[in-house]
């Protein structure tokens, strides 16, 4: 046999040594084509012979033909037993220094009997028995099924055909195609058995006539031929059809693949536009729902050429039998097509809603998940969980009940649901992509002074349909050494710009040039769920030394020191800001993108990170340097700054430039903010281009000591680190991570309490009904079948068709009964039973997933939650059901063979029936019963074993899929700044195989018990009809008793492995209710309400906080102890009191409800403006732009064409940072405001407002406002606590509490502490320039 992994191949002459005469077999194809060679002249004389004359056949020709015959029934022999006994690999060919590869699949050396009866699974199937099997005992594929080779084929296929179902077939269609050449031949076989069945019948009885007339019979042997012929037909018949099972899954799992592999890839690209109207939710259901739709097509889609064959076979065989009246049956199906049609029209309407809202549902899920920490800060559980209520059962279970009542069989509903499937791929795979041309990279080496960005009269948009350009006029052009800041209001368009150099916008008018590798830090960082290193490296080779210079720039090394397992620790997003520039830094660009990246540290950090990486002496400082910031103290040591207003580069001067010239706008925001040492950039309400931007007369003089640095900083000697290195993508075989907790997986068999769940779910009446139903119309189908039987009997024995009239209306009434148990039985099953534990099983999930904590999100990856409400919930909604219904059914119809074959018997058993009839007709079988009995058992028993641990690791091994994609859609514009989509395409390739390693097994297996089964049915049959033929030669045998034993045995082993291969899918699809039920019993928060310790209607009235002896196992940092305020984290001691109420003795929601907070993260959500700021909907439009014009919104909310109406995208990407912070300080300020529709007892004024950062993404300007009514009446009965590392903005706080190392250190007033002697917060305050403009009450 050729190993596929001998550097020779099967060349006629190695490529490694010098040609010699050694036979070798492995390294070339001489003696294969030698063999051809003598095949086709062996032929031709076949050929010849057959037109020669006939020849008498003498006894020495009969001599030297049985000799020929003998040698080639032992080459055959022999042949066989080599190949399916004989060793590949031999150490006297020098194999064991070769290897085998420890992971090969097998089906590369299996021979072909092996392929045949999928034998190359058993070592895998013995494995399974003996032990629990994990991905590592998993083989691997074959190189022509990885991902990447599927990916590029489709990619391939869809250059050249516009259809996408063409481009798939071009793909992957010529297995396919054999799979429909395979499954003809099995259809023309199993034809080919009551024929064959039909010729035994006639065969005994024409030889019992002879014998009994003394006559000259058949040949004694001709009925072995024939019950040989059949068993040899039965057993081709097996091995063709699950060939062609095999082929057909194979080909869904090439599908899967490539189309996820090409989702994947087209997500990395895809435009901006189109990423705005296409949210993470829809994009994972293509490629966690529809794809798999395409996939289980592919199961039954040759049914459309196998059905009409199969009904061309049976209208030729009834022809044959009944002559003309064989027509009418063609008639009901011509006629019955309209119906067929409008109801199909239906189906496929009703199946493209149903997508829709899912779509929906999903989308509404993955916002909720990334959100999830301002849901519950806000107490907003209750509104979100009606939300996806309102969707999930409002929408998609009334939709999927309208389904149900108008379902079609499996393969008629499978190629609807593809149909769907396929045209909202085909939309998002030909979806617009990013402007190739918006800028033009140059490739080249560059060095300090080079010119490595170049704008010439820029316009870019974000939509091409935008009637104004977000940026206009853009002329920049940037050198390498260069530091450049960005400075402008909110909605200037700073980050922006940056969005432009990159790529990520619509270039209408002029030139850009970018001459430089890119590194860019998002003014939202995105974190990725891996450890702190992977995160830092980003796919870079380690370089120790450089590696721990960049963690003490960017000051992480007290940070890692606190960290479990260092750096090596999984992130859950803590340290978001300073990981993100250690990125970028690490990748040692020539262009750095940096938005904002100062804006989440404290003071003394701030000018750590800027004198250490961004500044003159940082280690970036021989790079180009693009800085979005407000810092006005480090303006001095930039080259140059740039002043934005409305997309306009409207100042691009040095910092000596803008000192000297006092109508400068840079020059009053300077002079105005001079002793501010860190503040935020952002975007800010829109104003009058009259207004000017500092809040401080112009010519106020600017202190010595924001430029007197400058000169000597610019003489510093600058370092330049090199070029990093990718790691080698064909090195990278396993994936970053899969999460920072491992997801759990059940072993051993579904336990019982797992089906008693889904049974109580959905009703246990309703299952007894159901099976009643179902026994019912089995019955009524055997009494139907009897009634015709007994209708032959009469006419036999009267000899006329007397009665016509009371057995057409006898049977037309069994049929009628029976038809109506099973429309009930139907509607039971998939009306009632499957919405109602879809429904029960979804909605205790999501309460679970909502009351887990928030450690719980921290810990889990979004994408395997997301996992559980898409795939998992789809295979409980729509995929259980349907094979619970066809166990059952299966298992009826047994029983109903039973019934009808030994005349009512009551034997109930499986496949006891066919024992009775054979054992008593044919004592001689129990001999063999044994035997089967007991092969039968043992490869039940190695199925079960491994067939469910194989589904738990397909599960399992997906849902790393769903998270690695729904993170890269998150931070796709990092990816593609730092050119990377070629790696993180690799990794999810990787991830692709990874699931394929336990897909293919997992179908693979049910094809090892498929073949065996049916091997003992035929087996079953062969040694009946041997034994019947023995009888006929021995005693003699009633044909009639024949012909019943085998159409028995024929229909109940069909049914049997019907049954088992049900059964077997009903355990594996149960995983999903496993798992569903893991998820619902995850850990829980305190509850939401507590009956007995309601507090009282007006608590708080006062707002007064104390803090009392509070402890945790960790060390409490500022924002800890704001959680702790919420109960986000629960103390290890101690309590926190409000108003004299112990916060730990209350429900969670009577809690959160009464506290305001405006967050760091200003997160939002898809949906209008309105649910934005009011998601609970207690508040009017009137109170709403109350709160909107007191945070600076309402003029830019009132621009906007639809107002409260707006949609806003997900994630709020349709606004900027600062003014998504500001939507949440309107929240707050909602809170302040009474609605004028709600009854005044039933009004929330807060008396607690939580500032967490609440201006970090604003200009200075918006900041001094919000301040300014944070300080004002409104607020005057209001207890504020804020964190804030812009000290100006707490500097004229009543106290100040600063924390080292999770204690109290100092408490006091402001004044105090900055006249106090060593104290931390004086020189914090030192460090920023900021005092006190007047002493404090």
């Amino acid at each position: 046999m050729h190993n596929p992994n001998d550097v020779e191949s099967c060349r006629p002459v190695s490529h490694e040594r010098d040609f010699d005469l050694t036979f070798c077999f492995e390294e070339n194809a001489l003696f294969p084509i030698l063999f051809g060679c003598l095949l086709v002249v062996g032929g031709m004389q076949v050929v010849q012979m057959m037109f020669r004359e006939a020849l008498p056949k003498s006894t020495r020709s009969r001599q030297v033909l049985n000799i020929k015959l003998g040698f080639l029934f032992v080459a055959t022999l022999g042949s066989f037993t080599l190949e399916t006994f004989g060793t590949e690999f031999s150490t006297a060919d020098g194999y064991e220094e070769i290897g085998k590869p420890e992971n090969e699949n097998p089906i590369i050396s299996a021979n072909i009997y092996s392929i045949w009866t999928f034998g190359w699974m058993t070592p895998l199937m013995k494995l399974g028995y003996k032990q629990y099997i994990t991905e590592s005992d998993m083989f691997a594929l074959i190189p022509s099924d990885e991902a990447h080779v599927l990916g590029d084929k489709l990619h391939t296929a869809m250059k050249k055909h516009s259809a996408l179902w063409v481009a798939l077939f071009a793909a992957y269609g010529r297995p396919f195609a054999f799979a429909a050449f395979l499954k003809l031949i099995q259809d023309s076989l199993s034809f080919l058995q009551p024929q064959l069945l039909r010729l035994l019948l006639t065969y005994i009885t024409d030889y019992q006539r002879a014998r009994d007339e003394g006559v000259k019979g058949p040949s004694p042997f001709g009925g072995f031929a024939l019950a040989a012929l059949m068993f040899i037909a039965a057993l081709t018949q097996s091995v063709i059809l699950h060939q062609y099972f095999q082929r057909v899954y194979e080909t869904g799992m090439r599908i899967r693949a490539g189309l996820v592999t090409n989702v994947y890839r087209k997500a990395l690209v895809l435009s901006s536009q189109e990423r705005g109207e296409r949210a993470s939710g829809d994009i994972v259901n293509l490629m966690s729902v529809d794809t798999v739709k395409l996939q289980d097509f592919c199961t039954y889609g040759l049914i459309l050429i196998s059905g009409p064959y199969q009904i061309a076979l049976a209208f030729i065989s009834l022809y044959n039998l009944l002559g003309w009246p064989a027509f009418v049956g063609v008639a009901v199906m011509v006629g019955s097509l309209p119906i067929t049609t409008t109801i199909a029209k239906i189906l496929k309407r009703l199946q493209r809603q149903q997508m829709k809202n899912r779509d929906q549902r999903t989308r509404m899920m993955t916002e909720l998940l990334a959100n999830i920490k301002s849901i519950k800060l806000y107490g907003w559980e209750p509104a979100f969980i009606r939300r996806i209520f309102q969707i999930r059962n409002d929408r998609e279970l009334r939709m999927l009940r309208s389904i149900g009542l108008v379902s079609f069989p499996n393969m008629t509903t499978s190629f609807i649901e593809a149909m769907v499937s396929i045209k909202r791929l085909s939309d998002f795979l030909r979806a617009g992509e990013l402007q190739a041309d918006a800028r033009k990279v140059i490739h080249k080496e560059t060095e300090e002074g080079d010119e490595v960005l170049k704008i010439e009269d820029g316009e870019f948009q974000w939509n091409r349909t935008q009637v104004e350009s977000t940026l206009s006029g853009i002329d920049l052009t940037i050198r390498k050494g260069e530091l450049i800041g960005i400075m402008g209001r909110v909605g200037s368009g700073k980050s922006s710009l940056l969005s432009a150099i990159i790529g990520e916008m619509y270039r209408t008018e002029g030139n850009m040039a970018v001459s430089a590798s890119i590194a860019y830090c998002p003014q939202n960082p995105w974190i990725m769920s891996a450890t702190v290193r992977d995160n830092i490296l980003f796919s870079h080779t380690y370089d120790p030394e450089f590696y721990e210079e960049v963690i003490d720039a960017c000051a992480l090394r007290q940070d890692l020191a606190l960290l479990a397992e260092g750096d090596m620790t999984q992130l859950s997003g803590g340290q978001r800001a300073r990981i993100s520039l250690a990125r970028a830094v690490y990748a040692r660009a020539d262009l750095y993108l940096l938005d904002d990246v100062l804006a989440a540290v404290d003071s003394h950090v701030a000018r750590h990170v800027f004198d250490h990486v961004i500044g003159p002496s940082g280690i970036l400082a021989s790079k180009a340097r693009v800085l979005v910031t407000n810092t006005v103290s480090f303006l001095a040591q930039h080259d140059r700054i740039l002043f934005l207003r409305r997309g306009i580069i409207l100042e691009n001067c040095s910092f000596n430039e803008i000192i000297a010239d006092e109508d400068k706008q840079l020059h009053k925001l300077i002079s105005g903010n001079s002793r501010v040492l860190s503040s935020r950039s952002g975007t800010s309400t829109p104003r009058g281009d009259d207004e000017t931007l500092a809040g401080t007369p112009p010519n106020e003089s600017i202190p010595e000591s924001l430029f007197t640095v400058q000169s000597a900083l610019s003489k510093l000697p600058r370092r330049d680190y090199g070029k990093p290195a990718l790691v080698e993508v064909g090195r990278r075989l396993v994936p970053k991570s899969d999460g920072i907790v491992k997801e759990h997986a059940e072993r051993g068999r579904v336990k019982p309490v797992v089906y008693a769940a889904y049974m109580k779910a959905a009703s246990i009446p309703g299952f007894m009904f159901f099976i009643i139903c179902v026994i019912a119309q089995q019955t009524f189908q055997v009494l139907s079948s009897y009634t015709l039987q007994r209708w032959g009997q009469h006419n036999q024995e009267t000899g006329d068709n007397s009665n016509l009239k009371f057995y057409i209306m006898l049977y037309g009434l069994f049929a009628l009964a029976a038809m109506i148990s099973s429309s009930l039985g139907s509607v039971t099953i998939f009306v009632f039973l499957a919405l109602r534990s879809a429904r029960h099983l979804h909605d205790n999930m999501l309460f679970a997933v909502m009351r887990a904590p928030l450690s719980f999100f921290e810990q889990t990856p979004a994408g395997r939650t997301l996992n559980l409400f898409s795939r998992d919930t789809y295979v409980v909604d729509q995929v259980l059901a349907n094979i619970i219904a066809n166990m059952f059914r299966t298992l009826s119809a047994i029983g109903g063979m039973v019934m009808n074959k030994i005349s009512f018997s009551g034997v109930l058993i499986i496949d006891s029936g066919i024992l009775v009839v054979v054992t008593s007709s044919f004592p001689l079988f129990v001999i063999a019963f044994p035997f089967l009995g007991y092969f039968y058992y043992k490869i039940m028993v190695y199925y079960l074993a491994t067939s469910r641990e194989l589904k738990r690791l397909d599960a399992t091994s997906r849902s790393p899929i769903f998270s690695s994609f729904s993170e890269t859609l998150n931070g796709v514009s990092t990816i593609r700044a730092f050119a990377q989509q070629t790696v993180f395409a690799h990794e999810n390739q990787l991830r692709i195989d990874r699931n394929q390693m336990c897909y293919l097994p997992s179908i693979s297996v049910n094809r090892w018990l498929a073949i065996r089964l049916e091997l003992v049915g035929n087996l079953l049959i062969f040694i009946a009809s041997t034994l019947a033929c023995v009888a006929l030669l021995t005693t003699g045998v009633d044909a009639s008793l024949v012909g019943l034993m085998i159409s028995y045995g024929l229909n109940t082993t069909g049914a049997l492995n019907w049954f088992v291969r049900s059964a077997s899918e009903v355990e594996q699809n149960i995983v999903s209710v496993e798992r569903v039920l893991y998820q619902t019993n995850v850990e829980s928060e305190a509850p939401e309400h507590i009956p007995d310790m309601l507090p009282a209607s007006s608590w708080p009235s006062e707002g007064k906080i104390e803090f009392i002896s509070l402890k945790r196992k960790s060390v409490y940092a500022g924002g800890l102890l704001l959680l702790a305020l919420f109960r986000i984290i629960e103390p290890a001691s101690g309590t926190i009191l409000i108003d004299g109420v112990d916060i730990t003795t209350i429900g969670l929601n009577d809690l959160r409800s009464v506290i305001s907070i405006i967050p760091q993260e200003s997160q939002m959500f898809e949906g209008t403006m309105r649910e934005n700021i009011d998601p609970i909907g207690n508040s009017d439009d009137a109170a709403i732009w109350v709160a909107l014009e007191q945070a600076r919104l309402k003029e830019y909310i009132e621009s906007l064409p639809s107002g409260l109406d707006t949609q806003v995208q997900e994630g709020g990407t349709s606004l900027s940072a600062g003014q998504r912070q500001l939507v949440c300080f309107a929240r707050a300020l909602l809170r302040k405001v009474r609605p004028s529709r709600i009854p005044i007892t039933e009004d929330i004024d807060s008396k607690v407002l939580v500032l967490d950062e609440a201006t970090s993404a604003i200009d200075l300007e918006t900041d001094k406002a919000v301040q300014e009514i944070l300080r004002g009446p409104q607020f005057k009965d209001t207890t504020i606590l804020t964190i804030a590392h812009r000290l100006n903005t707490i500097i004229e706080s009543d106290r100040v509490l600063v924390l080292d190392q999770g204690t109290v250190a100092e408490f006091d007033t402001p004044q105090a502490l900055i006249n106090a002697p060593g104290s931390i917060f004086a020189s914090l305050a030192r460090e920023a320039g900021v005092g006190l403009s007047e002493p404090l009450e």
